[in-house]
């Protein structure tokens, strides 16, 4: 079906899916953080709203960009983009506009009227540079020196910057889908096997290195271990997923989140 369409007329499928998902999105967090927003904010809705004014609004307003703007018009963009991400990522770990979350971690920036994580940003820019950097040569993924040693060092000098926030499963993401874009656009299987070992190798000394990474792993190979500690967050989502079953409680008939979970926004 996809290959009948018009040049320029869009994947109705993909565009619907997108559509779908948004909204059944959108279902579910009015249905987790009702009570919440409730005895928090005194408006049941205040974190649907919320989310619909300062995320839909401009997810809507890049759909219209992307649908827009000729892809080619984006290779210009490359550089500037990826240039405002690092400077957003540098302001998050050294400047006074940095915010902190649930945890100890700095991910995010506010700027006064809005509040949002520049590694995001930097998930689309970092692809849409790798993109333009493969398409001014595409020969560039069957050589070692001018292929391979840069790509490990942009998507390196990128993953330093994530971890350091932290932002280690941004980080990951990252590196799986930049290295699955270079292995398509015509890279050597064996510097797929190279990127990966060296990605292996990085991240294990990462987590052998930072004590609440291994405790994450361990929690998580261990379940049942503490779970009224460090696997209680876990511990009560199994419970509040089991409790409903195939079908679930109903729309906003959840009674785990009013007191047994922690975070049922996480």
């Amino acid at each position: 079906m996809v290959g009948k369409l018009k040049p320029k007329s869009p994947d109705y499928i993909f565009v619907g899916v997108v559509v779908a998902l948004t909204i059944f999105g959108l279902v579910m967090l009015s249905s987790a953080s009702f009570e919440k927003a409730k005895s928090a904010m005194e408006n049941g809705y205040f974190f649907l709203t919320h989310q619909i004014v300062y995320g839909l609004s401009f997810g809507i307003l890049g759909f219209l960009v992307c649908f827009f703007v000729p892809y080619r018009a984006w290779e210009r963009l490359a550089i500037p983009l990826l240039l405002l991400s690092v400077v957003l990522l540098g302001l998050v770990l050294f400047s006074r506009f940095s915010m902190q979350g649930n945890v100890t971690a700095r991910r995010w920036l506010d700027v006064g009227f809005i509040s949002f994580q520049p590694s995001e940003l930097m998930k689309l820019s970092f692809l849409v540079y790798l993109g333009a950097w493969i398409a001014k040569n595409q020969a560039r993924g069957k050589k070692a020196i001018s292929g391979l040693l840069p790509f490990l060092f942009l998507i390196g000098g990128v993953t330093v910057l994530l971890v350091l926030a932290p932002a280690t499963t941004v980080a990951v993401l990252i590196f799986a889908t930049s290295l699955i874009a270079y292995f398509v656009a015509g890279a050597h299987f064996r510097f797929l096997v190279v990127s990966v070992l060296i990605a292996a190798l990085g991240f294990s000394a990462l987590i052998y290195t930072t004590g609440y990474r291994m405790d994450r792993i361990f929690y998580f190979l261990n379940p049942t271990q503490d779970v009224l500690g460090k696997n209680y967050q876990r511990e009560q989502a199994v419970i509040a997923i089991g409790s409903g079953g195939m079908t679930g409680a109903g729309f906003g008939q959840s009674t785990a989140k009013l007191n047994a979970l922690p975070e049922p926004l996480g």
